[in-house]
């Protein structure tokens, strides 16, 4: 489970109860479609020659499954959720071989589903993973079948499965992209940033490594946009922005909190890696604007409220200090 735990995108890196949910819809869905498809095709006069008994006990569990990821999607254990597309693909090949050596290879439309279904969850290697265990499948099956050229098929199976898996991939990190980020800064929204939170805590609980956040808030913003202009306003915005992804480590997340608010995520960090950070940040926007910050760390027990308003108040703290020079 692991493996596939590390290899899902990293936007849906950890298990959370929204990408389990979607998991399972997408999974009932696939199990559903070609069963009742099956299901149809075997009530048509015309195909004979084939297993029935087999393919009717095939579509039995894929709707079993099917409904079962339905009806219980808010519920589903992250083992399942995880694990069951190398079973399902098992449970394609045993429908092939029930259809036999002149229609099986229609099965191979469905193995390109299981692809799209790796790709839009998984990372490519670990969708590559999958495919490869399709063509095997799809290979080993086809053999069993003597269909003439099976080993030609495996490879055109494979071909058309990666193909449709990197189209579904290059879409699903092009839509992730445009939800997930800020256009004027270019860094992650607040939706966003909710969501890696939320998945920072949940790795944080499952391996104990703590994380840290800081708050951030532009010093007499409003005074910019009321004397230069809001494209003035835009202008710094965008410089703080960049200066915020070039002063913190790759694997920190950075986002725009809300009109001049920025907030970052520090993964596994000590208390020098925020000071180097804020140090960069001093230097980068030095002749630009001001700020303040209010950063804490990850306690057990704490949810994203409790988190954010510990640092919201440091961040108030320091804003305070900050006109008490200023008078």
């Amino acid at each position: 489970m692991d493996f596939w735990l590390n290899h899902l995108q990293q936007e849906r890196r950890v298990d959370l109860p929204g990408t389990i949910d979607e998991m399972a819809r997408v999974s009932a869905l696939i199990y559903s479609v070609p069963a009742c498809t099956l299901f149809i095709a075997l009530m048509l006069p015309s195909w004979q020659g084939v297993d029935k008994p087999l393919l009717y006990a095939v579509i039995a569990i894929a709707l079993l499954v099917s409904a079962s990821f339905y009806f219980l999607h808010k519920h589903v254990p992250l083992w399942l959720a995880l694990g069951h597309v190398p079973a399902g693909i098992m449970l394609v090949g045993v429908g092939m071989y029930g259809m036999g050596s002149e229609v099986g290879v229609i099965v191979a439309a469905v193995f390109v589903m299981s692809s799209t279904y790796a790709f839009h969850f998984y990372t490519p290697f670990a969708g590559a993973v999958l495919i490869l265990f399709s063509a095997a499948v799809f290979g080993f099956v086809a053999r069993l079948l003597a269909i003439e050229g099976w080993f030609a098929l495996s490879i055109i199976t494979l071909g058309f499965s990666y193909t449709a898996g990197v189209v579904v991939h290059m879409l699903v990190k092009r839509i992730h992209k445009l939800a997930s980020i800020d256009p004027l800064t270019g860094i992650y929204n607040r939706q966003t940033w909710d969501l890696l939170l939320a998945q920072q805590i949940a790795i944080t609980e499952r391996s104990g490594k703590s994380f840290k956040i800081m708050m951030i808030d532009l010093n007499e913003f409003k005074k910019v946009n009321d004397q230069q202009g809001h494209l003035a306003g835009d202008k710094i915005l965008h410089t703080v922005g960049l200066a915020l992804s070039n002063s913190v480590r790759v694997v920190d997340h950075v986002a725009r909190w809300g009109g001049d608010e920025f907030i970052i995520l520090f993964p596994d960090a000590s208390d020098e890696v925020l000071s180097l950070v804020k140090t960069r940040l001093q230097n980068a926007l030095a002749d630009v604007i001001q700020f303040s910050v209010g950063d804490t760390s990850w306690r057990e027990g704490d949810d994203g409220d409790s988190l954010l308003s510990r640092a919201d108040t440091a961040l108030y703290a320091d804003k305070q200090a900050y006109k008490a020079l200023r008078t």
